[in-house]
């Protein structure tokens, strides 16, 4: 039997029930999703400028 993570409403603080605890498996599960889309912009982006000899400096100063 495996431990569900504990949650706090006011002063009660208790294992999450089975809803809460699906709804955790997928907020998880979607922040695992929405980093590794950062990461691969920030790895893209990194690498067109890699490719255009830009720093994020100058780009910063053409765009910003």
């Amino acid at each position: 039997m495996s431990q569900k993570p504990l949650i706090q409403i006011g002063s009660e603080v208790r294992e999450m029930n089975e809803q809460e605890y699906a709804q955790y498996l997928i907020d998880q599960e979607q922040s695992r999703k929405e980093k590794e889309i950062r990461d691969s912009i920030k790895a893209a982006r990194q690498s067109a400028l890699q490719k255009l000899g830009l720093t994020k400096e100058e780009v910063d100063a053409l765009f910003g």
